[in-house]
């Protein structure tokens, strides 16, 4: 099942809601985004399907990165609004 988008933004599938939903999470707990193995370590895939799903989530409009630098990824609309958005699908992130 994947969530529906608001604004510009485009439909995630539900593997790229995990991401989403753990990115946020982190955000959240954190206050400073996650590295590629914290999110991979969260949402339980391995570190190179993280990038694809960064990059795939990226285009559909859900957050913002800056090349070439660690940790610069930006929710669009905010973690919170976005975990508000996404619901119950929150299910399926492994806990730490």
């Amino acid at each position: 099942m994947s969530i529906q988008a608001t604004d510009q933004k485009r439909p995630l599938t539900a593997a790229q809601t995990t991401v989403m939903t753990a990115i946020c999470e982190l955000l959240l707990a954190r206050r400073y985004p996650p590295s590629i193995r914290e999110i991979s370590q969260r949402a339980g895939c391995k570190p190179n399907v993280i990038g694809d799903h960064l990059r795939r989530i990226e285009e559909k409009g859900w957050i913002k990165r800056e090349p070439r630098r660690a940790r610069a990824l930006i929710v669009i609309g905010g973690p919170a609004a976005v975990l508000a958005e996404i619901g119950p699908e929150t299910d399926r992130i492994k806990p730490e």
